[in-house]
């Protein structure tokens, strides 16, 4: 049980350490394969629609999925929008009978007959949730709670990756970077305008580019988020 406990945990610090979404998918397929999964897909659920952010092995079926719009009905799309409670595949076809029947037999073309849900809440407050494949209908409850420990991991970490992504996206120009290094190092507008040799108008609008872009609020605001993602160097 210990040498079980130690190898999970050392699977969770490979999901951990991932430094990108491939690397992420690589060490998710590992665990998924040391406790009986085969494939999975990890995403978000946006108005009624499920959205795949990273999958292995899925491809073929979660295209099917949304281009027959199959997700409409879905009552495993249903029950991980509405629930914190994994659930197995054969669990929620025994629960809801022929309501599942469309999803089912489409999926059973594609190989897919059994898997595990893993819902989850993201730090922004929206959906998710994890799925992996298995090739038996029973996972028992260790397998199962190693599954859902990796899941969490990973949806989590996939959060952090996509986050940091679209931070680094949010890049500043030289000028707007000038502008913001003296604000945070208390000059006036009209001081930046004159240290740099610009109108105070111009500095203005290179400010109001970058609190536009960042969403914020006020100059203190922008200066603070500005430092926070790494933008500007105040030493």
């Amino acid at each position: 049980m210990v040498a079980r406990s130690a190898h999970l945990l050392s699977r969770l610090e490979d999901i951990q350490q991932a430094e990108g979404a491939h690397e992420l998918d690589d060490a998710f397929e590992r665990g998924v394969a040391d406790y009986g999964g085969c494939a999975f897909a990890v995403g978000v659920i946006g108005p009624g629609v499920p959205v795949v952010q990273q999958q292995r092995g899925l491809g073929p079926w979660i295209d099917y999925f949304h281009e027959s719009g199959l997700y409409r009905n879905c009552v495993f799309t249903r029950r991980t929008s509405s629930s914190f409670i994994p659930f197995t595949w054969d669990e929620e076809i025994a629960v809801s009978g022929d309501l599942t029947h469309a999803v089912v037999s489409a999926a059973a073309a594609y190989g897919l007959k059994h898997g595990l849900h893993v819902p989850v809440m993201t730090r922004e407050g929206s959906r998710g949730g994890v799925f992996i494949q298995s090739e038996a209908a029973e996972l028992d409850p260790d397998r199962r709670l190693a599954l859902v420990a990796l899941s969490f991991a990973v949806h989590s970490k996939l959060e952090q990756i996509v986050n940091q992504r679209e931070l680094a996206q949010v890049s500043l120009s030289p000028r707007e970077r000038e502008v913001l290094t003296w604000f945070a190092r208390g000059k006036s507008s009209d001081d930046v305008a004159a240290i740099i040799g610009i109108a105070t108008a111009t500095g203005m609008f290179h400010y109001r580019n970058v609190a536009s872009r960042y969403g914020t609020l006020n100059r203190t605001h922008t200066v603070v988020e500005a430092i926070r993602r790494g933008a500007i160097d105040l030493n």
